[in-house]
């Protein structure tokens, strides 16, 4: 058999691989032969990535096959955001200039640089004194203190 898989996906490749298996069954009658000419046409990328497979049956090969391929097309997508997104970031921004006409006539002109520089604040610093260290004052409670005898004692 002498099929490719070119710009079929998986899928499309397994049902066309599966449909000439028909005819050529001198070729893949038996499930390890088919594991083995499965492969062999497909594209290079997943090939290689398909080497560590060499256990299980035919049916396993092709649903690895089907996630690799899917792994493959998410990692091309998010290097095609990450490429389009570097290159909105890099394209030269257009540069107007801010043209105006006082009640006189006369026309002011200012470049971009000039246009949208804002003043700095100036940065005060504030220093507050520093109040003199306190000093701990221990205070406890202490219960009032009763005389023997005294007028607030109660006899039993």
């Amino acid at each position: 058999m002498d099929l490719k898989q070119g710009g079929k996906n998986v899928l499309q490749y397994s049902e066309a691989f599966n449909h000439l298996a028909q005819y050529a069954t001198q070729y893949v009658n038996t499930e390890e032969k088919k594991r083995y000419a499965f492969p062999r046409g497909m594209n290079a990328g997943l090939k290689e990535r398909l080497t560590w497979q060499t256990t299980g049956t035919y049916n396993d090969l092709v649903n690895a096959a089907i996630v690799q391929e899917s792994a493959m097309r998410q990692v091309e997508e998010d290097e095609r955001k990450r490429k389009a997104s570097a290159s909105v970031s890099a394209a030269p921004q257009a540069k107007h200039r801010l043209v105006y006409t006082s009640p006189s006539g006369q026309r002011y002109q200012m470049s971009p640089q000039q246009q949208f520089q804002c003043p700095r604040p100036q940065q005060q610093q504030y220093f507050l004194p520093r109040a003199p260290p306190q000093q701990q004052q221990h205070t406890q409670y202490r219960a009032p203190y009763q005389q023997q005898g005294s007028q607030n004692a109660r006899a039993p």
